[in-house]
């Protein structure tokens, strides 16, 4: 009987076998009941996917468009909903502090004030900032220059000490 030919049954009931795979599968079909049952129960199941996705509907482009427009109509809707959330809130605040000013009317000026000096600190710490980055080219020019001025005096000063001749005692 020779090998079994299980690994190559699926490709023979979908017609996708050469001439040579076909005729060794063939044969064996053909001497081999154990093959023979694997192909019948292949061919079963087969058939019974054929039957099941023949009863599927198919949905027209129709219904593409029409849950593709539904999707955009719920996201514009959340979107005006969400807009319409923001604008709430904002509502409330502006009525709040319209009915609280009286009662906070000095401590809203220094809220103001201070308000005002955080706003300068940090404009003063930006300004800093680049004024300190702004420089680090010239640093590093500044810092090349006097490392080359150390350097130099450096190299003079050895070869001046191994120009003195030692003290004979």
């Amino acid at each position: 009987m020779g090998e079994h030919v299980e690994d190559l049954l699926s490709a023979y009931i979908d017609h996708e076998l050469d001439e040579k795979d076909l005729l060794v599968v063939e044969r064996h079909i053909s001497v081999c009941p154990s093959c023979q049952q694997e192909l019948d129960h292949l061919k079963m199941i087969q058939e019974e996917m054929i039957r099941f996705y023949q009863d599927i509907e198919i949905p027209s482009m129709n219904f593409e468009k029409a849950v593709t427009a539904k999707i955009l109509n719920e996201e514009v809707r959340m979107v005006l909903s969400y807009r319409g959330f923001i604008w709430f809130f904002v509502l409330c605040f502006a009525i709040l502090s319209v009915l609280m000013y009286p009662l906070f009317r000095a401590s809203f000026y220094v809220g103001i004030n201070i308000g005002s000096a955080l706003v300068n600190i940090f404009i003063s710490a930006f300004n800093l900032a680049v004024s300190l980055l702004s420089t680090v080219p010239n640093l590093f020019g500044i810092i090349g220059v006097i490392t080359f001025i150390i350097l130099a005096f450096c190299s003079w000063s050895v070869f001046r000490l191994l120009r003195i001749k030692p003290v004979e005692e």
